[in-house]
């Protein structure tokens, strides 16, 4: 059965694209540590993806192929990470990159390998997560529940509605023990932004990474997570894409 694929927002369906087939390895590697007698496994990583694609462009005359080729490649023609979704899977997706599409005309058929390079993996829910969290002493918590298969990468954002002029503010989950802290001025209405994606806390829209220290909190997927807070109130907003292998 003949399926689609979008990328970069367009569905190439439209051009006469379909997709016959793909090949979509899950991979995980893992260098080792040699010893004497024995050797011992380093912590697995996860490699780019690499997404190969069977497929098939359909026109009704040359001119009409001539002219799909051309939409298809114009669409592809990209330099930098773009959305891969997949019709079969339309409830995430990749962020790819154009390698190769190679193959052969048959006659007002073009038939050939279209692949694609994940530098990140993973890929992501279309639809995202958000929990609004009333933060109203110190210590206090967050409950995300999450879904997907991969570790999820949040970005907090804390509202204060307080004043204070030597606070520090923390973030801990109880799931990983990851725990990040910062340490600075608050005001009511202050906005402070934890992103774990970037890897970057930002103040009223502002870098504020001088006073940072610890590491940024994952969420696990699939399960209850529990965010421990201190040196604040206000609110706490949490959004998220459920990510998967």
């Amino acid at each position: 059965m003949a399926n689609s694929l979008s990328f970069n927002g367009l569905d190439l369906s439209t051009v006469g694209l379909i997709v016959k087939s793909r090949n979509m390895p899950v991979e995980f590697t893992s260098d080792s540590a040699l010893a004497q007698n024995i050797s011992y496994g380093i912590d697995s990583k996860v490699p780019p993806k690499i997404i190969s694609l069977e497929v098939a462009v359909l026109a009704d005359t040359v001119a009409e192929l001539k002219s799909f080729m051309d939409s298809v490649m114009l669409v592809l023609n990209q330099t930098t990470d773009k959305q891969l979704i997949l019709d079969t899977m339309p409830d995430r997706y990749w962020l790819a990159r154009f390698m190769t599409l190679s193959g052969q005309y048959k006659g007002i058929k073009f038939e050939g390998t279209l692949e694609f390079k994940c530098n990140d993996p993973f890929a992501y829910a279309v639809s995202g997560g958000t929990d609004i969290t009333v933060i109203n002493s110190d210590p206090d918590f967050a409950v995300i529940d999450t879904a997907g298969n991969a570790i999820i990468r949040p970005v907090y954002t804390i509202i204060s509605d307080a004043v204070d002029a030597a606070a520090t503010v923390i973030l801990h989950s109880d799931n990983t023990d990851e725990e990040i802290e910062w340490r600075g001025a608050l005001a009511i209405g202050t906005v402070l932004v934890i992103d774990c994606v970037n890897w970057i806390v930002t103040k009223d829209g502002v870098e504020s990474m001088s006073t940072v220290d610890g590491e940024f909190p994952t969420l696990v997927q699939d399960t209850t997570n529990l965010i421990l807070t201190a040196g604040f109130t206000g609110t706490l907003t949490v959004t998220w894409r459920n990510r998967f292998c």
